[in-house]
């Protein structure tokens, strides 16, 4: 019976063993899976753990109106430390012009509400300093609650960078508009790129037309003013295609004179457009011929005059003589240059006393 017995029992193991392996196979699949899915987590919590504590931007858990969560960027962006960002309303740390903005925006997030993904916000430094970010938000869990998860970028040194150039572009555009000279900046397209007010009112352009900002269209409009139209645009156009800087001069049909000084717009190396700058110059003209007038009309008076007219030096001897004076000297000129002025009128005592006959002091 024992025997029997035994046997029956050692048929049972036999007939569960294929279960029992395969149960135990199971088991070991899973243990391994676990211990490999648990490794995955670990280096996939590892990954995520030097990202956030690397990345460049600052990253920082918002609920509730606190900092509840932020990586070390956060801290050395900010120049607080972390005790002091996780205990204070995290709205004290921007600055109060965009306070409410920032809020709205949190608010209006968490509700689900469209809201601008990215937008540029002031943080106040622990020093006091002004710093500039652009700040992005997700809305996620935390510790069952909703949050925001935010991604902070520094863009101080750029705003920096563009506060100091539209500094630079105001004072430049202020010497611009002061100068007497009218200003013209077209593009390599031909578009326009800038033009002060003085151009505009030299060459008496409207607003409408300006505002075209084509090159083109301003040139239709002034032709008609101009004396040689055709010259004008020929210049312009061989100027348009050429690296060359160039002066000249033309004329309006009204007696108008403008300076034309043109040359390329360089950016490095790069020809991206030209400059012209024109200055009315019709009085500096006009007072050059007025004074070309009077020095022929002196010239005439001066030659013609029936008076002895003579131009001597510091010596008095000649050094000009008009006709009159060459026909009562009985000489030609060219034997009365060098003489005293006693001595080519023949005076009483010339030779004796150089200032007779009315030439001494």
């Amino acid at each position: 019976m024992k025997a029997g017995a035994d046997d029956y029992v050692l048929k049972e193991k036999i007939r569960r063993l294929p279960f029992v392996v395969r149960e135990a196979l199971q088991k070991e699949q899973a243990r391994k899976e676990k211990e490999q899915a648990e490794n995955e987590l670990r280096q996939s919590e590892e990954k995520y753990r030097v990202l956030f504590e690397h990345t460049s931007e600052a990253l920082f858990v918002a609920q509730d109106g606190r900092i509840v969560f932020h990586n070390p960027r956060t801290a050395a962006f900010s120049g607080y430390s972390s005790e002091e960002l996780l205990s204070r309303p995290f709205i004290e740390f921007i600055h109060k012009d965009d306070r409410e903005m920032v809020l709205d925006n949190q608010i209006r997030r968490l509700r689900g509400e469209e809201v601008p993904e990215r937008y540029v916000v002031r943080i106040i430094h622990r020093d006091g300093g002004i710093l500039w970010g652009v700040i992005s938000s997700v809305v996620i869990q935390w510790n069952g609650k909703p949050a925001t998860l935010n991604f902070l970028s520094d863009i101080t040194e750029r705003k920096q960078a563009e506060e100091a150039l539209k500094e630079s572009e105001s004072s430049l555009k202020s010497v611009l508009e002061s100068t007497t000279d009218g200003i013209l900046a077209i593009g390599k397209d031909r578009s326009v790129l800038y033009t002060n007010d003085r151009f505009a009112e030299m060459w008496r352009i409207p607003k409408d037309i300006l505002k075209s900002k084509d090159d083109l269209v301003l040139l239709q409009y002034v032709l008609d003013q101009l004396a040689d139209p055709d010259g004008f645009i020929n210049k312009v156009e061989e100027l348009y295609h050429s690296d060359e800087e160039s002066f000249d001069t033309f004329e309006f049909k009204d007696g108008k004179v403008f300076e034309r000084l043109s040359h390329p717009l360089l950016k490095d190396t790069e020809i991206f457009g030209r400059v012209w700058s024109f200055r009315d110059i019709t009085k500096r003209k006009r007072a050059e011929e007025t004074q070309r007038e009077q020095k022929a009309l002196l010239s005439a008076i001066y030659r013609n005059a029936p008076l002895v007219l003579m131009v001597v030096d510091s010596e008095r001897r000649i050094q000009q003589v008009n006709g009159f004076a060459v026909q009562f000297a009985g000489q030609d000129a060219e034997e009365m240059l060098g003489l005293r002025s006693g001595e080519a009128l023949r005076c009483l005592h010339a030779l004796d006393d150089p200032q007779g006959c009315g030439f001494g002091e």
